[in-house]
């Protein structure tokens, strides 16, 4: 079995990496192959992938680090709504490499949701692993004001837009509001996730719920419809 890992890292920065690299060893001793995919950056470990990574969306991989400029914020906006250059790369590494399934960690704010309709284009079954609240709180915290909310989790942002809830700016939650809005319209997905399907904001028919990785391996032989 040979599976893509798609995070815009490709270097320990936190937990996901240090899952994502944990999760390649264990899936290597298991005799499954594990190609990388994700951003370009000169952190990242050597790979001879790399040539097929997405180009970075600023001069800084952390939104906090970014120098404001034009380009830099043409960049964000792409990265966010919608990667066409992530989305074309992913397509050429997959007829590349020909694998079973694509295994998604983080694509927010980077890769963008376009990666799911890669695969998808080139016919591969997508595993989405939700491991934080990134796809139902623009904020990723379910707090307003320290309060807790949920007031976004149906997809309806208008409040988050109200009170500018991603770093106090109305253009960065306008923004996070349509990745996820593109997350949430893109084609079928396997989420490995906790949640039920009545408490996601996305399409319940367009979702499987599977709470251990082993059973989306094992549903990568089935037909992707």
């Amino acid at each position: 079995m040979r599976i893509i890992i798609a995070n815009y890292r490709y270097f320990i920065a936190g937990g996901p990496e240090k899952y994502m690299f944990k999760f390649m060893d264990a899936a290597e001793k298991m005799g499954i192959e594990v190609i990388p995919f994700s951003v370009n950056n000169p952190q990242n470990e050597e790979t001879p992938y790399s040539k097929y990574f997405a180009k970075p969306r600023s001069n800084q991989i952390m939104y906090a680090d970014t120098k404001k400029s034009i380009s830099n914020l043409i960049g964000m906006v792409r990265a966010t709504v919608w990667n066409y250059d992530a989305e074309k790369r992913l397509r050429h590494l997959i007829r590349d490499t020909k694998p079973d399934a694509v295994y998604i960690l983080h694509e927010v704010n980077h890769l963008s949701p376009s990666i799911i309709r890669a695969a998808r284009k080139e016919k591969v079954r997508v595993v989405h692993r939700i491991s934080d609240f990134f796809m139902f709180c623009p904020k990723y915290d379910f707090l307003c004001e320290n309060e807790i909310c949920e007031a976004c989790l149906h997809g309806d942002y208008r409040k988050a837009i109200e009170h500018r809830c991603v770093k106090g700016s109305k253009a960065g939650t306008l923004l996070r509001v349509n990745d996820r809005r593109a997350s949430a319209l893109d084609e079928k997905m396997l989420l490995q996730v906790d949640y039920t399907n009545a408490r996601l904001a996305i399409q319940k028919e367009k979702v499987h719920s599977l709470k251990y990785l082993n059973e989306a391996i094992q549903s990568c032989g089935d037909s992707v419809g």
